[in-house]
């Protein structure tokens, strides 16, 4: 089961990377759709979260909300509340 689990948040790992070099290229290449490139940024770090998630507690729940995935990955890694900030206002 565990490696099933790591297989899913590779999968989810590598969609998040696909998803930031988009926001990243975006922003460096057009200078512009800032909106645009924020709502990719916020679907990079809820694929990590996710993937996370995935990897520790086999499951997660059918949200988009950052900061409560954030907390529910805290619950396993007390390290992420140092991102709450962060994803507060990415969300």
């Amino acid at each position: 089961m565990k490696q099933k689990n790591s297989q899913q948040a590779k999968k989810w790992f590598a969609i998040g990377d696909n998803d930031l070099k988009y926001a990243q290229t975006s922003f460096e290449e057009f200078g512009a759709f800032y909106a645009q490139i924020c709502f990719i940024a916020q679907q990079a770090a809820e694929k990590y979260l996710k993937g996370f998630l995935i990897l520790h507690k086999n499951s997660f729940p059918k949200i988009h909300d950052l900061t409560k995935l954030l907390k529910l990955c805290a619950e396993i890694e007390k390290d992420f509340l140092d991102f709450a900030d962060e994803t507060s206002y990415l969300s």
